[in-house]
């Protein structure tokens, strides 16, 4: 009898384990950061999935009730039942450990099913998981280079584990103002991608490199191959870092290099491999720098308490970060954090750089996060913004961080190495506009202004008000003439000279190009670094090329229709796709997201433009990126404030192509297409209606 038993008991354990099938953690394609998966087992009446939510302590989680898992071979749904362990639709904190596990039921899936996604209704696509896998796969063989390393091991720890290269640190940030570094070259990119799924939507992606002198960017695409890579060549003039869009990061790129980097999506966890130092420093610069200084999110979360707590926190901070400053330079950083490392002299000095620029850019955020309490925000019904000063606001003076900092400012503000800079345009938008060097920018306008009309100078010369203002800087600030006055000119005058080359406006007032042309030979006069002399008279070539040409169009003399046309770019083939249902009509392309204030605001007040031309062959298209985007949203937003137009949604390939053949990574952007289909203007800036009628003419 006994021994009958436990037959019964054996055989029902296998009937058990027959109709329940387990998958221990399985293998996934593609997996978010707020969730893994520990265990499938696949019932015959449920599918019980084993999980584990992630994020920060006291963050929270969601999954929504309207989540399903999706046969990709079939398009079969199986939704979801239920949970143990949270609630579902109901947000879930986060506790210490940023860990909570819990239990997944869903309807059967059948045994035959080998690959599995986990969607929630109207999702976007990095949030859902893709690519469950249902049979082990075979693990992919390691990439080993010739001394046997598996390259996906070479992080930071790895460098780390290196010999000390015992390499001194040369500060004298003085030897490179020949900008010996310059060698305009190519620089080769390989990505291998770990946790992509191409259901994830991207397979083009967009490397963008800057010149941050001429305040210019050059982009190129490449597209995911079936093995998870891309690669590309990346034409820039020295070495930089490079934005790039997927993964979303910046690397450092040097000329006639090759880099080749092993990234996981969605996860700290890169891999950096080249013949140069480009590997080693990307690996180390966020490792050293995490290591010397709070950053990043941590940091800005301490800027805006001290904020909201008072003038005395706010400079409680600034204090602690101009002395975080001083320390790169004085000796305290290098000897904590860069002597045990392989890095070469110039690896530590970019280093060192790249954490002075940090520092100073953090400081000039908070004296603007503060002083900007001095204003109040106001929107009106019909959306339009104004501000209000706060009476008896008292303003924190700048001068108090300039003066703490004076023994070392010149290694970041005179250094050309900047242009090297992790943080990339950061430390030269945040200098443009700090008190000492927007009075550069103003003076050489305000000189260009006075000469246009007629009027007298405040100086003979413009090189004469450099002068005065780099006086009156030093005894203020204790900052001159420096490598960073020269670039906020030479960026201002530039910009000006493509604003005139875009919107051809002022064409037909000779006397304002001619001025602004003019201003050119005044502005070299102020300049001694021979690689901001390069890009001034390159930028006023070009615009003294593209103006003859538009002057030379209008007149008749030359036909750009009469040219061979060469094949249309696969970026020309989405833009035709786009605007060829509004052939014949002049069109506004307003590229714009959710996410961007600017964007919004600039639609409100354009409300009035579009209906006063309702009646007319304009039309306003309105380009955003369905993937930043959810249409849903946008389309509430946009019926609640009666925005009319063409309301389009691309996907993110699409938007790349685009985003590179206008040559713009920021938003808002338009682009004016007039009723012929060719372009107008690239960068147009619309102020009234009559901008557009003009067109129609």
């Amino acid at each position: 009898m006994k021994r009958l038993l436990l037959l019964s008991f054996a055989l029902a354990a296998a009937l058990t384990a027959a109709a329940q099938r387990v998958i221990e953690n399985p293998d996934i394609d593609y997996v978010p950061t707020w969730i893994t998966f520990t265990e499938i087992s696949l019932g015959s009446d449920r599918t019980v999935v084993k999980a584990e939510l992630r994020n920060r302590p006291n963050w929270w989680v969601r999954i929504s009730s309207d989540t399903d898992l999706i046969d990709p071979a079939t398009g079969n749904k199986y939704h979801i039942l239920g949970a143990e362990g949270i609630e579902l639709g109901k947000k879930t904190y986060m506790p210490a450990s940023g860990k909570i596990p819990c239990t997944l039921l869903f309807e059967a899936v059948p045994a035959s099913v080998e690959r599995l996604n986990m969607v929630e209704e109207g999702n976007q696509p990095h949030n859902n998981v893709y690519g469950v896998h249902l049979v082990k796969q075979a693990p992919k063989a390691p990439a080993v280079a010739d001394d046997g390393t598996d390259p996906r091991t070479m992080t930071a720890e790895y460098y780390l584990s290196l010999p000390p290269s015992r390499a001194e640190v040369n500060i004298d940030y003085r030897r490179h103002r020949g900008m010996e570094f310059c060698k305009s070259s190519k620089a080769h990119v390989k990505v291998h991608l770990d946790n992509y799924s191409p259901e994830l939507g991207v397979s083009v992606v967009k490397l963008t490199g800057y010149d941050h002198v001429s305040n210019s960017e050059t982009s190129v695409l490449a597209e995911i191959g079936p093995d998870h890579t891309y690669e590309a060549d990346i034409p820039i003039d020295y070495p930089q870092y490079v934005f790039v869009d997927f993964p979303a990061a910046s690397w450092l790129l040097i000329p006639g290099d090759t880099l080749e980097i092993f990234a996981t999506i969605n996860s700290d966890n890169t891999a950096f491999r080249s013949a140069g130092e480009s590997a080693m420093i990307n690996a180390l610069n966020d490792k050293l720098l995490d290591r010397f200084h709070t950053r990043g999110y941590d940091l800005y979360r301490q800027m805006e308490d001290s904020v909201a707590a008072g003038r005395t926190a706010t400079e409680a901070i600034i204090d602690q970060l101009t002395g975080e400053y001083n320390s790169v330079w004085d000796g305290t950083f290098a000897e904590q954090y860069l002597r045990d490392t392989p890095l070469s002299s110039f690896g530590k000095e970019l280093v060192m750089v790249n954490a002075g620029c940090e520092l100073l850019e953090s400081m000039e955020d908070l004296y603007q996060m503060y002083n900007s309490k001095g204003m109040v925000r106001n929107t009106a019904e019909d959306g339009s913004i104004h501000y209000t000063i706060v009476p008896d606001f008292e303003k924190l003076d700048p001068s108090r961080m300039f003066n703490a900092i004076r023994d070392y400012q010149q290694f970041i503000y005179d250094n050309p190495l900047t242009l090297m800079s992790s943080t990339t345009w950061v430390i030269f938008n945040r200098s443009e506009y700090n008190p000492v060097f927007r009075s550069h920018s103003r003076a050489a306008y305000e000189y260009t202004v006075n000469k246009r009309y007629g009027e007298e100078p405040v100086a003979a010369t413009l090189l004469e008000s450099i002068e005065h203002i780099n006086s009156e800087n030093m005894l203020k600030y204790g900052i001159g003439e420096c490598f960073m006055a020269e670039v906020t000119r030479a960026r201002d005058h530039l910009l000006r000279l493509e604003d005139l080359c875009k919107g051809m406006n002022y064409l037909d007032e000779k006397e304002h190009v001619d001025a602004h042309m003019e201003a050119t030979m005044d502005l070299l006069t102020t300049i001694t670094n021979p690689y901001i002399t390069r890009k001034i008279v390159e930028g006023y070539i070009r615009a003294k090329e593209k103006i003859a040409e538009k002057r030379a169009a209008e007149a008749g003399e030359k036909d750009a229709g009469t040219a061979a046309k060469a094949p249309a770019t696969a970026e020309e083939k989405v833009l035709q796709r786009i605007i060829e249902p509004y052939a014949g009509n002049l069109l506004y392309l307003d590229f714009w997201g959710m996410g961007c204030g600017p964007c919004r605001a600039g639609m409100l007040a354009h409300r009035d433009i579009v209906e006063e031309l309702s009646g007319e062959p304009v039309r306003f298209l309105y380009i955003c990126e369905e993937a930043a985007s959810p249409r849903e949203a946008a389309e509430k937003w946009m019926a609640e404030k009666s925005i009319k137009g063409e309301h389009i949604y691309i996907s993110s390939d699409d938007w790349n192509r685009l985003s590179h053949l206008f040559e713009f990574s920021g938003i808002p952007h338009a682009v004016l297409i007039g009723r012929d289909g060719k372009v107008i203007t690239n960068g147009f800036y619309l102020s009234s209606a009559d901008d557009l009628r003009k067109h129609l003419k």
